[in-house]
């Protein structure tokens, strides 16, 4: 078992890393593989596509998966997807398409009582280029 943490520099750094070598346009899958790999390599502990239960009324009644957890307290989610994480003046795109991805990895962090997770968008619109987004559990953190 590593105890090698991971850090928000070192998401940022692999994610360029990933994007400078392999461009966009490629599937979700292709960068997948490629952070799996830099996982593996640094030894960090994780789950890739970890099943995380959705609750109702006490009882489990469904499954969400994340791309990757890595332990104790990372939800990495994966999108190579046309749209903008971000708007031209920097904030958070209120495309409800954008707000769904970022409220799937709020759910993600709150049923795991995690902190912090990230969406990561490998851009294949017009605008291509790679986009991280901090997440923070609404439940524990600052938002």
């Amino acid at each position: 078992m590593s105890d090698k943490i991971m850090t928000k520099g070192w998401v940022h750094k692999i994610c360029r890393k990933i994007y400078n070598e392999l461009g966009p346009y490629h599937t979700e899958i292709v960068y997948q593989n490629a952070m799996e790999y830099e996982l593996k390599r640094e030894g960090f502990n994780y789950q890739r596509e970890k099943q995380v239960p959705i609750n109702y009324d006490g009882i489990v009644i469904g499954q969400g998966r994340i791309d990757f957890y890595v332990e104790p307290k990372y939800v990495l989610e994966f999108k190579a997807i046309a749209s903008n994480l971000y708007t031209k003046e920097g904030e958070i795109n209120q495309n409800i398409y954008i707000r769904k991805h970022h409220h799937q990895v709020q759910k993600y962090l709150q049923s795991l009582n995690i902190e912090r997770g990230y969406l990561i968008n490998f851009n294949t619109g017009a605008k291509a280029e790679l986009e991280i987004l901090e997440i923070v559990n609404p439940l524990l953190g600052d938002e």
